[in-house]
């Protein structure tokens, strides 16, 4: 992005499933005037199929393998907030990748929070049905995150979050 271009920078939201990424993300966009990109939405849009079917059909490699390509595409978007999937940090090309073109922040949520989100969701999230290993893969993810730039606390209000972002951004809108 060039220098004064006003533009907005790239944004990826990164975290836990249900940290708040999406709605975050939205309220974000919506802030900075942005187009708002969720990663779990084009990977449905491209394959025809939910999240979850994909899971389902073709198991969790095949999806990380299409997430990758996506990370891919947006990042070659600029003046975008992205919520990526909570999964996308296990690949380490997905981490410099996010790193290296845009500005990173972890939506960082206590488990009791990201519990409770997921039990009024319902069963819609592949890796949460089992309920006796979220803990433990929120456990083994949770020290992913770390490469962010800048880690949110993602357990208040949306309104609260965006307004935190916002304030690291500063007055001017820092360039990617």
């Amino acid at each position: 992005m060039s220098e004064g271009s006003g533009q907005a920078p790239r944004i990826y939201l990164v975290g836990f499933m249900a940290s708040g990424k999406t709605t975050v993300g939205r309220a974000l966009a919506e802030r900075l005037g942005s187009e708002f990109i969720d990663t779990d939405t084009l990977i449905e849009e491209r394959t025809g199929l939910t999240v979850a079917a994909l899971f389902a059909a073709q198991g969790e490699a095949e999806f990380r393998r299409i997430e990758t390509q996506v990370l891919a595409g947006v990042s070659r978007r600029e003046g975008v907030v992205v919520a990526t999937g909570g999964g996308a940090v296990l690949d380490l090309g997905n981490q410099e990748r996010l790193r290296s073109t845009g500005l990173v922040l972890w939506l960082r949520c206590p488990f009791a929070i990201i519990e409770s989100r997921i039990s009024r969701q319902g069963g819609t999230r592949p890796l949460a049905l089992d309920a006796a290993g979220l803990g433990p893969l929120f456990t083994r993810r949770e020290p992913l995150y770390a490469f962010a730039h800048h880690q949110i606390d993602a357990s208040r209000a949306v309104h609260l979050v965006v307004d935190d972002v916002m304030a690291l951004l500063g007055p001017r809108v820092p360039e990617t």
